[in-house]
């Protein structure tokens, strides 16, 4: 794939209609895509291109989209690298994503243009999700596997600038990172989790970045907003199930992520869930989606594309909706232990609607 400008806004198009309300905003992974010219020449390669034992190491952000107090410098994806090369006594093969989203996308791009470091065609997952756990390939219920995670995050001017390297297991050092987010201001930039070609092959999303594309170009062909719209419907073999206003809207920052809901009639109530990305979709008592099912929300006067972070009361919206199967996914999504996790934070039931997912 070659990278240009018309291809970073591509991507970041497919991005974040890929991040199904999470992920981080279109014109962040914009910035961050350009801005990676500016230090080098990033560079995607494809999986077969590399060696079973060469090292591939995760760059992603974790935190809360809509944190005020959110701060990035590009100098940062840098030094997460340099520090984990020192852990690991060796430098990455090619560097991955945890997750599809409008800047998460974006995450290896300014490290790859520094360090001359491929970014792979794969991600962690080739959608979007709240927890680093689900973006860990299956890592969280993997025993015996010991990560290493290096984050850094807040504004120096502040006094908030922190700078974390933790070593353990994935649930445990996940839950460090996010609470190194939260005290940063709401947002780290992380390099972790480093396995090898061969499990990248098993158990990551392997072609998200080109499926990104796709979904990207499908959108920006459209000539007037429905048609947008329409476009993402069938790239993603999904529809638009409803249309409407937003009623009811909530969002509160717990622990650092987002959750919230919010209602859109159209004929009949649809009381839809988030947590960072979209959760549930319920109807008159009967639960149509669940995530990793894919939904998002379009605003009807553009056809764009708008996340969670940036819904807001009364505007007009089209919910598009696809199966799971739709999507590339990740080993994270077959993990029980992130859809209990779900539960426990919104309240609502998931493990009953993914049985033909998870792990037994």
């Amino acid at each position: 794939m070659t990278l240009d400008r018309k291809t970073i806004e591509e991507l970041a198009t497919g991005g974040v209609i890929l991040g199904a309300g999470g992920g981080g905003s279109k014109e962040m992974g914009l910035k961050a895509g350009l801005a990676s010219f500016e230090y080098g020449e990033p560079r995607m390669i494809q999986v077969d291109k590399l060696e079973d034992s060469d090292m591939v190491v995760t760059i992603s952000g974790v935190g809360s989209p809509a944190s005020k107090g959110a701060y990035i410098e590009n100098s940062y994806y840098n030094k997460i690298i340099e520090i984990l090369t020192e852990e690991l006594g060796q430098k990455p093969a090619a560097l991955i994503p945890s997750e599809m989203g409008g800047s998460s996308s974006f995450g290896p791009f300014i490290a790859s243009a520094i360090n001359g470091i491929p970014v792979l065609d794969a991600a962690c997952n080739g959608r979007a999700h709240p927890l680093g756990t689900m973006g860990s390939m299956g890592l969280n219920e993997t025993k015996g596997y010991k990560t290493i995670q290096v984050a850094m995050g807040g504004d120096p001017a502040a006094d908030h600038m922190i700078e974390m390297t933790a070593k353990g297991s994935v649930p445990d050092t996940a839950s460090l990172v996010l609470a190194t987010a939260i005290r940063a201001g709401g947002l780290v930039v992380v390099a972790r989790n480093p396995v090898p070609v061969k499990y990248v092959k098993e158990k990551a999303a392997v072609g998200c970045y080109t499926h990104s594309l796709e979904v990207g170009k499908a959108h920006m062909a459209g000539k007037t907003a429905m048609e947008k719209i329409k476009n993402v419907a069938d790239a993603l073999g999904g529809k638009i199930l409803c249309q409407g206003e937003i009623n009811s809207y909530m969002l509160e920052t717990r622990n650092g992520l987002d959750v919230g809901g919010f209602i859109v009639n159209d004929g009949k109530e649809y009381s839809i869930k988030f947590w960072n990305e979209y959760m549930a979709i319920d109807c008159e008592g009967e639960r149509l989606f669940t995530f990793p099912d894919y939904m998002m929300t379009f605003e009807l006067e553009k056809g764009e594309p708008i996340t969670t972070a940036n819904i807001t009361e009364g505007i007009s919206v089209a919910v598009v909706t696809a199966p799971r199967t739709s999507l590339i996914l990740g080993g994270g999504m077959f993990e029980a232990s992130g859809y209990k996790a779900v539960e426990d934070a919104i309240g609502i039931p998931m493990l009953p609607y993914v049985q033909d997912l998870v792990n037994k």
